[in-house]
């Protein structure tokens, strides 16, 4: 597509020219695409070109180690989300963002349930779950966090989560952090920490 600013001209070398522009055709998560900016002078035909590359992800997380403390199976309104793949509840890490999308209405409350495995220690750990309500490919840790609690190992954390109200629609990220020895203020869903799991 072709976008002509709209902002005005610069006044003069050094200025800068701000302008919004909409996307003909949705960005794909984890793909980088490359804009061309084109500025032409006044005087002469003299035009420079320059392009920017963005990577559109959602920021990382993650455990350092997993032996632990691991996620046996998480559900969001009824939905399976997270299963064991291991003996037991004693899951093996998997990714599991290729799963078909659930379905959960803007400002709605909805059952969560998170479940500790049985694995190592047997360390209690606090569960975090948070939904990219605005798909802006970031997880507010306040705005987007939906449900939390202390979790001890081997049990199911049980609670009901809320949307923020507002518009949502079409499919977007979830991401569950659980962490050994974590809490409400540690328990964020970005970063890295030692023991537990974000699948």
């Amino acid at each position: 597509f072709v976008q002509t600013p709209g902002g005005g001209v610069p006044s003069g070398p050094g200025a800068l020219l701000t302008d919004t522009f909409s996307l003909v055709s949705n960005l794909v998560i984890g793909s980088t695409y490359t804009f061309h900016v084109r500025a032409i002078c006044s005087v002469g035909d003299t035009s420079v070109w320059n392009s920017v590359n963005l990577n559109f992800n959602y920021c990382a997380s993650g455990a350092t180690s997993t032996f632990d403390t691991k996620i046996a199976s998480v559900s969001i309104n009824g939905v399976v989300v997270a299963s064991p793949t291991g003996p037991g509840n004693c899951a093996t890490y998997t990714d599991y963002t290729a799963l078909p999308p659930f379905q959960i209405i803007s400002g709605a409350s909805f059952p969560v349930a998170v479940e500790h495995g049985t694995c190592g220690g047997l360390y209690g750990a606090y569960a975090k779950v948070y939904i990219d309500v605005n798909n802006d490919l970031t997880f507010d840790p306040v705005a987007e966090m939906v449900a939390e609690g202390a979790v001890p190992a081997g049990t199911i954390l049980s609670v009901t989560g809320n949307l923020p109200i507002g518009t949502f629609s079409g499919v977007t990220r979830l991401r569950v952090v659980l962490r050994e020895g974590g809490s409400a203020t540690l328990n964020q869903p970005c970063g890295t920490y030692t023991w537990g799991e974000t699948p």
